[in-house]
């Protein structure tokens, strides 16, 4: 009984060690390389936060500066008896005592519905024409400031009046005002000839007060030339330690001083003044490569950031550096940084999960194989992937890329027309041949637009990046390039096609992105105004299909002193309390794909509404079936192709199909063009 006693006691014994890992935490190897702490010092401004509840009453801010002698800023309200705005100015010293908190003399207005002009505007001219009665508006907007405190604004007048014909005319002009340090209008002059009104400070040119570029973005502000081209980082939220759900005003002094009205982690609108700060940090960093960087991201950094005393993670945000702050380009001139010598400690993609950047990753050592830790990392004991995300992403003898959720892409049609056809390519331009002027295949399709869509969907039939091999010259490809030649040449012309050519137009396709079961459904039938089908996108003589595409994936460079860390921020994603709480993206473990098709199941929608309008004629818009959520489910779950994004490969084939359809190559040479430098592209 002893003997037996004891064995029992070692086979106890070892099963404990087996679960446990024999005791031993699980870690990733560790090398020498640390990022230089310039890294976390890059863009970095000491905030001084205004205490603006000194001045009572329900204001916003619309602009405000910091100067030597303290702080002046435009406080709002909105005057409903006027409907127009009502602005203050209001300055502070700096110890928070209020100097001034006069009204802004506005020199246009509008009294008992007709303008009045106060003696600094001169003779505008405005109504010299109009004999009649007319209806007007007048809005002031883009505060700015100077560091004396001197401030403008651009006055937008609106007029409509009606001809002795009859008919009617409107007239709208901008002004240039600017008040002096106490509110006092000083003078109103005709902006520029080429000034257009900026919808969005997003979408606005910057300036400081010497007269150099800057552009707002959601990681916080660049450098740029006159050509919006980036040219250097300024300010970093992340380096910053602040979150912000965006600005809405800033005021640029120069390279070491900014003021700026932003959206706090509480959705509070607040009054900063931003010093430069330049003392080195003495924290280490873990940089991230990302292609872009949202607010989910920013905030997932700043809590690291403040939990851990042993180092910081950075973000590069490489969207900053294209021209529109596209991801895909962001992610392309990324990729040249690190094949050419650049070793962040995180990679992100925010675009997808490239495959053929990531075999070339791996064919000269970087990535860290992530396999075993994932296995056995017990903070996922709890995390098991559904199969799809196996498939997909976690097989094979190694993982290299971190996926947490991902998208099922495809293509939706008007079942009444489109429920019984094989959908396959010649399916596919049988109908294209036979769509008449009130017929549209994709909604606002244009050359460019569908040849995205085609590489998209169909990109991994044309390149085989193992072998290195393209094959653009296909039948199939060059079918689809005679199609796009079909089409209108840009979003401008197939704007005037759709809603001013043809009427009424019926779409007969759509794009479909699903991220809940829900919102798949009723953007569906709102796009075809009728029950639909999943086509998916026409390949060769098989049956369409859609794509799946990682939302995006993280990878961890190998030989860096702090790849742990890197991993201690990176599983967050596959925990049970992340996955279970997704609501974008389809979750890859199967509790929160369980979750995800519970509750996305419902009445998730873009749009919260239980009916909709097209054409002015109402519609109802259904809740998703049993049914109908169990065969989006199955076709999700059936999807085995993954989709193509490689932004150097699309604009190869936009370069030569664009050579085709200006007559200057044919089809068959823009085929072949493209197979050639698209190869060249994979060798290099």
């Amino acid at each position: 009984m002893k003997t037996k006693s004891i064995l029992l006691s070692i086979l106890s014994l070892s099963i404990l060690l087996v679960l446990s890992g024999c005791g031993k935490k699980v870690e990733l190897p560790v090398g020498n390389d640390i990022s230089d702490a310039s890294y976390l010092s890059d863009g970095r401004f000491h905030e001084v936060l205004i205490d603006t509840s000194v001045i009572p009453g329900d204001f916003y801010k619309s602009a405000g500066v910091c100067n030597d002698s303290g702080y002046s800023y435009i406080l709002s309200s909105y005057d409903y008896s006027s409907a127009a705005n009502v602005d203050y100015l209001v300055s502070l010293d700096k110890n928070g005592n209020v100097g001034i908190f006069n009204n802004v003399d506005k020199p246009i207005t509008v009294n008992n519905g007709s303008l009045s002009f106060s003696s600094v505007c001169g003779d505008l001219g405005l109504l010299d024409h109009i004999s009649n009665d007319y209806d007007c508006f007048v809005n002031y907007s883009e505060y700015s400031f100077d560091v004396s405190g001197a401030f403008s604004s651009v006055c937008n007048v609106y007029i409509t009046y009606a001809l002795e014909n009859g008919m009617g005319d409107t007239i709208s002009e901008y002004y240039r005002v600017n008040w002096d340090n106490t509110g006092k209008c000083i003078s109103v002059s005709p902006v520029e000839d080429d000034y257009s009104a900026s919808y969005s400070l997003y979408d606005s040119e910057i300036k400081d007060l010497n007269n150099n570029f800057y552009r707002l973005t959601t990681s916080g502000i660049i450098h740029t030339d006159d050509n919006n081209q980036y040219l250097s980082g300024y300010f970093s939220f992340i380096n910053s330690g602040i979150f912000s759900y965006g600005f809405d005003h800033v005021q640029i002094i120069n390279s070491d001083s900014f003021s700026g009205i932003y959206r706090n982690a509480e959705n509070k609108t607040v009054l900063s003044c931003f010093i430069r700060d330049v003392s080195v940090s003495d924290q280490k960093a873990i940089v991230i490569a990302s292609s872009d960087l949202d607010f989910d991201l920013m905030s997932d950094v700043l809590a690291f950031n403040s939990e851990n005393d042993k180092v910081d993670i950075t973000v590069i945000d490489y969207s900053d550096k294209s021209l529109e702050k596209d991801p895909l380009e962001g992610w392309s001139l990324l990729k040249e940084d690190v094949l050419g010598g650049f070793k962040p400690d995180i990679i992100l993609n925010t675009t997808g999960n490239d495959e053929i950047f990531t075999s070339k990753l791996v064919s000269l050592g970087l990535p860290v194989d992530l396999k075993n830790i994932v296995s056995k990392d017990s903070d996922l004991s709890d995390s098991k992937f559904t199969d799809k995300a196996s498939s997909l992403f976690y097989s094979g003898d190694s993982i290299y890329s971190i996926v947490p959720s991902y998208t099922y892409r495809t293509v939706v049609g008007d079942s009444g027309r489109l429920s019984d056809v094989k959908w396959d390519i010649n399916t596919f331009m049988d109908y294209a041949d036979s769509t008449d002027a009130n017929s549209m295949f994709f909604m606002l399709d244009h050359k460019d637009a569908f040849l995205k869509r085609v590489v998209e969907f169909n990109g991994f039939s044309y390149v085989d990046a193992k072998s290195g091999s393209a094959s653009f010259d296909s039948d199939e490809f060059i079918t689809f390039l005679k199609y796009a030649s079909r089409l209108p040449e840009d979003i401008s012309e197939a704007n005037n096609m759709y809603y001013w050519g043809i009427e009424p137009c019926d779409v007969l396709l759509k794009d479909q992105i699903c991220n809940g079961i829900g919102n798949m459904h009723y953007e569906a039938i709102v796009s075809l105004r009728n029950n639909y089908v999943d086509l998916g996108f026409p390949i060769g003589t098989e049956l369409g299909s859609g794509v799946i595409s990682a939302d995006n994936s993280f990878m961890i460079i190998s030989g860096r002193a702090y790849t742990n860390e890197c991993w201690s921020f990176i599983k967050k994603y596959l925990t049970p309390e992340y996955q279970n709480q997704l609501t974008l993206g389809i979750p890859v473990t199967q509790s929160g794909f369980d979750q995800w098709t519970t509750v996305r199941f419902g009445d998730y929608r873009y749009f919260s509404a239980d009916s909709y309008y097209r054409d002015g004629v109402e519609y109802i818009a259904e809740m998703v079936t049993d049914e109908e959520a169990d065969m989006i489910v199955k076709n999700i779950n059936d999807c085995r192709r993954m989709e193509f994004m490689d932004y150097r490969i699309e604009q190869i084939v936009l370069e030569y199909a664009h050579q085709y359809f200006d007559g200057k190559l044919s089809v068959e040479e823009a085929a072949a063009a493209i197979d050639r430098d698209v190869e060249a592209y994979l060798a290099s």
